[in-house]
C-alpha cells in the first residue's frame, strides 16, 4: 500500500460511512488554492469520487459534522494526567493515532455552550477541540514527517458515545466580565452584524496584516458581543473561518481565539 493514493483509497470510503472530508495538499495539513477549505467538506459521493480522480494523492481532512467533537490529543501522559486528577472519564470511542497523540471523537450533549478552542495545563497544550468551524487529518492520511494517520479503534458516526456532561465546565469558554461605563452602568452587548468583522477579513490582501487584524477582531467581538453569547458565536465562528479561507495557519488561528477569550475574561471590573 503506497502513500501516493491516499485520498482515492481512503475519502470515498469515509463519506459512504456519513464523515464530511475534502483534500488537502498531500503530506500536509493545507487546503488547495482556489478551495475553500474545510467549508468544501462533503460526504456527497458523486463529488468525493471526482476529487479522487483530480487529486488522487491529496491528503484527507475530515470536518467534525455538527454536534460532533474531536480532541486533538498532542501531550497523551499530560491530558491523562490532568484528567485524572480532576476525575474526569472519557468513554471508550473512535480513536485515531496521530503523529504526537490521538484524536478521540464524541458526541457533544444537547444545549453544549460555546467552546474554548484548547485545553491547557499551565502553558502546555493538552487538547486541541475541533468541531464543524475546523477540521482533522482523517485516518489515512500522512503527516509531513511520513507518520501515518492511523485507525486504532474504529466506531461509526451513529455510534459515537456522548461526551459526559462533567467536561463542560472545563471545555466552555470563559465567561465574559461585564464591562462598566463612565456613569458606572454596565455596557450592554454591541448591536450590529456579527459578520461584518469577518468580512472586512476576508477582503484584505496578503500583506496587508491579515494576522493582527485578526488579533484585533477577535477582542473586537468579545468587547462588542461579549454579553450576548449567540451573537458572539456567529462573530468567533465567522472569524475563525474566514481566517481559514485567506489561508492563515489553523493552529495559529485556534491560539489567537483562545488567547482573545482569556484576555476578555480577565478584564477587571472598576472598584467603586
Amino acid at each position: 500500500m503506497t502513500n501516493s493514493t491516499v485520498f482515492a483509497r481512503v475519502a470515498p470510503r469515509l463519506a459512504n460511512e456519513g464523515w464530511p472530508v475534502f483534500p488537502l495538499v498531500p503530506r500536509s495539513k493545507i487546503p488547495f488554492a482556489g478551495s475553500h477549505g474545510h467549508l468544501d467538506a462533503t460526504s456527497d459521493p458523486a463529488l468525493v469520487s471526482r476529487w479522487a480522480s483530480e487529486t488522487p494523492e491529496a491528503n484527507v481532512g475530515l470536518r467534525p459534522p455538527e454536534g460532533v467533537l474531536v480532541f486533538d490529543v498532542d501531550a497523551p501522559g499530560q491530558f491523562r494526567r490532568w484528567r485524572t486528577g480532576l476525575g474526569l472519564e472519557l468513554p471508550t470511542t473512535r480513536e485515531v493515532r496521530t503523529r504526537r497523540g490521538s484524536h478521540l471523537y464524541y458526541r457533544l450533549p444537547d444545549g453544549c455552550p460555546a467552546l474554548r478552542a484548547e485545553l491547557k495545563d499551565g502553558e502546555t497544550r493538552l487538547v486541541d477541540l475541533k468541531r464543524s468551524n475546523g477540521f482533522v487529518l482523517a485516518p489515512g492520511s500522512v503527516a509531513a514527517s511520513g507518520k501515518l494517520y492511523r485507525l486504532v479503534r474504529g466506531l461509526p458516526l451513529a455510534a459515537l458515545p456522548t461526551l459526559p456532561d462533567s467536561w463542560l465546565p472545563h471545555l466552555a469558554r470563559p465567561e465574559p466580565k461585564r464591562r462598566q461605563s463612565v456613569s458606572g452602568q454596565a455596557e450592554s452587548s454591541g448591536s450590529g452584524d456579527p459578520t461584518r468583522l469577518a468580512r472586512l477579513l476576508g477582503v484584505k490582501r496578503p500583506g496587508q496584516g491579515r494576522r493582527g487584524f485578526l488579533r484585533w477582531a477577535l477582542c473586537e467581538a468579545w468587547r462588542t458581543f461579549g454579553d450576548d453569547p449567540p451573537q458572539l458565536e456567529r462573530a468567533l465562528v465567522a472569524l475563525e473561518q474566514t481566517a481559514l479561507q485567506v489561508g492563515l495557519d489553523p493552529a495559529d488561528v485556534s491560539g489567537l481565539s483562545e488567547w482573545a477569550a482569556r484576555q476578555h475574561a480577565d478584564v477587571k471590573e472598576p472598584t467603586t
